[in-house]
């Protein structure tokens, strides 16, 4: 076959155009398979994708908001069973990490709040696990929250909040946090955030015995140089409205947006659990009464106990605490 000049020319035009071919695809799959989400829904729902964009692994985190949180929290749920192992391995690498980085910290309440919406019951193990932890006290809102999620309680509290009662004085006015701050003060010997969770006519009632707070706090006192970690958790029975799903996503903040009948002073059950399961059931009143006034006329409300023999309620309450570490059976 003689030879063409044209074909050599050919050949040679070929090679440099099927490598630049080659080099551009290579070029794409790198791309891609490096591309930062940049919201939740850019996971495609996998759940890997979704604990590494929450915890700031798969880019600058400095622009994640609550938003962002929320919307993989809930797509984490959607996944079910398969998002499990994702949030346990990320969960296990946050306790044994010596720093923890800011975005992590930002992200572990949603991601518990994932894990006790998919495995219910079965997350208690988990959380109380990172509750006796004291290295996850900032943490311990996130914590009793996703307790409260797992187990189908209005709420539940933990001594873990050490010295910072006073976060919980009325944000969003509901009933449940005036009885919250009440038992988390008698839990953390906090005389002035217990006396601020109760009406007048309580306050005179717990003070008709002598030596009264010691007296409320004597079933408290445990044996050792240090108190034992203890927690409570209830259900709470009011007419509708007056209670607050632990669920919602974004619990109310800020000012009090919650206006009930200014005439409302209801009265419901809080049935109090134990790892047994049901311990008691505490008949418990509440009152309105007016807070801040945020503009002319317009005033916030919340709710304070209004209780009467407060000795007797707390001395059947302290008999449903129960040891962090422990799982309550709530299905009674």
């Amino acid at each position: 076959m003689a030879w063409n000049p044209l074909q050599q020319h050919s050949a040679r035009a070929f090679l440099p155009l099927a490598a630049l071919v080659l080099l551009a695809a290579v070029l794409a799959a790198a791309s891609s398979s490096t591309e930062r989400p940049e919201q939740a829904a850019d996971c495609g729902g996998s759940p890997e994708c979704l604990v590494r964009f929450m915890t700031g692994q798969s880019g600058p985190s400095e622009r994640l908001g609550d938003r962002d949180l929320v919307d993989s929290a809930v797509e984490l749920v959607r996944s079910g069973g398969a998002a499990i192992p994702w949030i346990q391995n990320e969960l296990g690498s946050f306790q044994r990490a010596a720093r923890r980085a800011p975005q992590a910290l930002r992200a572990v309440p949603w991601l518990l709040y994932a894990l006790a919406r998919v495995q219910g019951p079965a997350a208690v193990s988990t959380l109380s696990r990172m509750l006796v932890d004291p290295r996850n006290r900032e943490l311990s809102d996130g914590i009793d929250r996703a307790m409260a999620i797992s187990l189908g309680l209005t709420s539940f509290r933990s001594s873990m909040h050490g010295a910072v009662v006073r976060r919980f004085l009325p944000r969003s006015g509901l009933p449940q946090e005036a009885l919250d701050q009440l038992l988390l003060a008698w839990l953390l010997d906090d005389q002035q955030a217990f006396e601020a969770s109760l009406t007048e006519s309580a306050k005179r009632s717990a003070l008709n015995f002598p030596a009264a707070w010691r007296t409320l706090r004597t079933p408290l006192v445990l044996s050792g140089s240090q108190p034992s970690l203890a927690a409570f958790g209830y259900r709470l029975r009011l007419p509708p409205g007056l209670t607050r799903d632990p669920g919602l996503l974004l619990p109310p903040s800020g000012l009090n947006l919650h206006l009930p009948d200014p005439d409302a002073n209801p009265e419901g059950q809080a049935l109090f659990f134990q790892p047994t399961g049901l311990c008691a059931t505490i008949r418990v009143r509440f009152a309105l009464v007016r807070d801040e006034q945020i503009a002319p006329g317009v005033f916030n409300w919340h709710y304070l106990v209004d209780a009467g023999d407060l000795a007797t309620i707390l001395r059947s309450i302290q008999q449903c605490l129960w040891k962090l570490g422990d799982g309550p059976d709530v299905s009674r």
